[in-house]
C-alpha cells in the first residue's frame, strides 16, 4: 500500500512540475510576444513623430524664403503665417519674434512679434486636415527676448525643437515648436521664424 501512495506522490510531483514548466514557458512566450508587440509599437511611434517632424521642418523651410523678402514690409507677416497654418494640419501656430528695435515703428516696448494661430485647436488630427481652421492673429504678449526657443537660435545659429510648453500667445494648448532663424541680406540674424505643433502629434 506504502508502494502505491509513494509512487501516487511521485507521479502527482512529477506532473506538478511538468505544469509548472508548461506555464512558465508559456508566461514567457507570452511577455516575448508584449515586448515585440511594444517594440513594434514603439518603432511605429517614433517613425511617425519622425515623419511629423521633417513635414513641419520642410514646411517652415520652404516658406522662410517668402519671410525673408518680407523684411521690408512686414504687414505681410500675418498674411504668411495665417498660410503657414491653414497649409499645415500639424502646425497650429506661427510667428516671427524679432530682435529688440528692429522696426522702430512696430510691436510694443520696441518688440515686434506677429504671431498666427488656430483658435480652439482640435485635439484630433484627422479632425484638423479636414476642418478649416479659425485663425486668429496677435502680437506676443510678453517679453520673448528671455526665452530659450528665442535666444539660443540667435546665438548660436541653429534650428531647435523645444521641450513640451503650455503655450500663453494664442492656442492655450501643450505644444513643442520648431524654430528657425531669418536672416537679412547681409546674412546677419534679425529674428527668428517659429512653428507650434501640439504635444500629441510629437509624443
Amino acid at each position: 500500500m506504502k508502494k502505491y501512495i509513494l509512487a501516487i506522490v511521485i507521479v502527482a510531483a512529477v506532473m506538478l512540475e511538468m505544469v509548472v514548466a508548461v506555464q512558465y514557458f508559456l508566461a514567457q512566450r507570452g511577455i516575448k510576444q508584449e515586448l515585440l508587440e511594444k517594440a513594434a509599437r514603439d518603432m511605429e511611434q517614433s517613425q511617425r513623430v519622425a515623419s511629423v517632424k521633417a513635414e513641419v521642418e520642410s514646411a517652415v523651410r520652404n516658406i522662410k524664403a517668402s519671410v525673408r523678402s518680407n523684411l521690408a514690409t512686414p504687414d505681410q507677416y500675418y498674411g504668411i503665417m495665417t498660410r503657414l497654418v491653414m497649409d499645415n494640419p500639424h502646425i497650429v501656430g506661427a510667428g516671427m519674434a524679432f530682435k529688440p528695435d528692429y522696426y522702430k515703428e512696430q510691436g510694443k516696448e520696441y518688440l515686434y512679434s506677429p504671431y498666427a494661430y488656430e483658435e480652439g485647436v482640435v485635439a484630433s488630427l484627422e479632425k484638423r486636415k479636414v476642418i478649416k481652421p479659425q485663425m486668429r492673429t496677435t502680437l506676443l504678449p510678453f517679453d520673448y527676448t528671455t526665452r530659450e526657443w528665442y535666444l539660443k537660435p540667435m546665438e548660436d545659429g541653429k534650428s531647435l525643437w523645444t521641450e513640451p510648453y503650455m503655450d500663453q500667445g494664442g492656442t492655450h494648448i501643450v505644444m513643442c515648436t520648431y524654430v528657425e532663424v531669418v536672416r537679412d541680406k547681409n546674412n546677419y540674424p534679425v529674428g527668428v521664424f517659429y512653428a507650434d505643433v501640439p504635444l500629441e502629434d510629437v509624443s
